[in-house]
């Protein structure tokens, strides 16, 4: 057993290593074979600098996002990572969210507009969203962003419309008709 362990973490840390690489085929190699390590905090760590810097390899995201992660794994790097997600595809972010609530928060105050609505189409119905969140995505009039979030607020939080009374009302003056037909279904 012992020298299994050895043996891991030594693979561990060669797969640390190319991570590190600025290469994206490197890098691509090395997550392709890294299913075995996933869920452990070093390769969290490695992948979490991957995911951070400014400009994401299409090819490795997808890699990435299909990695066999944990839930508690899967909410860790998607907290860690939130603040450049708005460099993530939609695959990458669909795969870090998973169905976390909290994922999803830490993600969409971040996510590009046109990603605010793959996040909001997985949130659990009954489930109230943290009022700040809501608030900040309200002052938008990106309709990309508020389309989706009338929405879900009418089918999963009704509730917290009667919190942002005020905002929705001037919604009702839109340019976008979508917005402000759902804002008058909300009123």
């Amino acid at each position: 057993m012992a020298g299994r362990k050895t043996g891991d973490d030594s693979d561990m840390r060669a797969l640390i290593f190319r991570m590190k690489s600025r290469k994206p085929k490197v890098i691509n190699a090395a997550l392709k074979h890294s299913a075995q390590f996933v869920n452990r905090t070093e390769f969290r760590k490695a992948l979490t600098e991957i995911l951070r810097r400014p400009e994401i390899d299409a090819s490795t995201a997808e890699i990435a996002g299909a990695l066999p992660f944990d839930d508690t794994t899967r909410k860790l790097i998607a907290m860690d990572t939130s603040g450049n997600a708005g460099n993530f595809p939609a695959g990458l972010i669909i795969s870090l969210i998973g169905s976390d609530t909290d994922a999803m928060e830490s993600m969409l105050l971040h996510v590009s507009p046109e990603n605010v609505a793959v996040i909001l189409r997985r949130w659990p119905s009954g489930k109230n969203m943290n009022a700040g969140i809501v608030r900040s995505l309200l002052a938008s009039d990106d309709a990309r962003i508020l389309v989706p979030l009338l929405g879900a607020m009418r089918t999963n939080f009704p509730r917290s419309a009667q919190q942002h009374r005020k905002r929705l009302a001037e919604l009702e003056s839109h340019p976008v008709a979508a917005v402000r037909a759902w804002s008058r279904k909300l009123l």
